[in-house]
């Protein structure tokens, strides 16, 4: 919603549970300005996410589930965010799915990492947000060494909150398409009314990367 308000950008958002696709899609129909451009589509747990990219877009966004089970996301307390005895934290906001998921994010990651091997060209950056050091460094060690590699890897730290409540995140972006010299440019530039100057050249990109992706394979 907040790129399509700010941006008219056209988005494509994923979810595994039921009742949060409806929750968006009437979030989204709320919202009369942007509502057309805001496609909210159901997956399932056992298919690949980029299934629901039917065509090529500018970059993937994913924020994973952070936690193994109820005990990694509050320590010793043992239970589950949201649930009876739980403790009042930021935890306590989402719901289990959002939460947790198996092997936590890293193994999300590390799952969103081989799908883009899958799918190398029809996303031109893909991004995702980690929430531990070991998820982080899991990912841009399996970025650096299995084939086929993207041509760039950039990362990044962000502190959401003040003080005492400030958390350490990390952001790794790839990409199979861009050109090497992405590594020190800015990924985009978002300019008048939310248009993104992607390099001149894209479609050349993706034809470069299908070529150096069918030798490297």
């Amino acid at each position: 919603l907040i790129a399509a308000s700010l941006y008219g950008w056209r988005t494509i958002a994923v979810d595994v549970d039921e009742s949060s696709v409806e929750s968006a899609k009437a979030n989204a129909s709320r919202n009369e300005h942007v509502k057309d451009l805001v496609d909210v589509r159901l997956v399932r747990h056992d298919v690949p996410m980029l299934d629901a990219v039917h065509s090529p877009v500018d970059f993937c966004m994913c924020n994973p589930p952070f936690f193994e089970d109820g005990v990694d996301a509050n320590g010793s307390h043992g239970h589950l965010p949201g649930s009876a005895g739980a403790p009042h934290t930021p935890l306590g906001m989402g719901r289990q799915h959002e939460l947790c998921a198996s092997g936590g994010d890293t193994a999300f990651a590390l799952r969103l990492a081989a799908e883009s091997r899958q799918r190398p060209v029809d996303v031109y950056w893909f991004t995702t947000l980690l929430g531990r050091k070991v998820a982080y460094r899991a990912l841009v060690s399996n970025l650096e060494t299995e084939r086929p590699k993207p041509n760039v890897v950039r990362t990044c730290t962000i502190q959401p909150g003040n003080g005492r409540n400030a958390t350490t995140r990390w952001v790794v972006a790839w990409s199979f398409v861009a050109p090497p010299s992405s590594r020190t440019t800015p990924l985009c530039r978002i300019g008048v009314e939310g248009a993104v100057d992607w390099p001149a050249d894209v479609a050349g990109h993706r034809d470069e990367a299908r070529e150096a992706i069918g030798e490297d394979k």
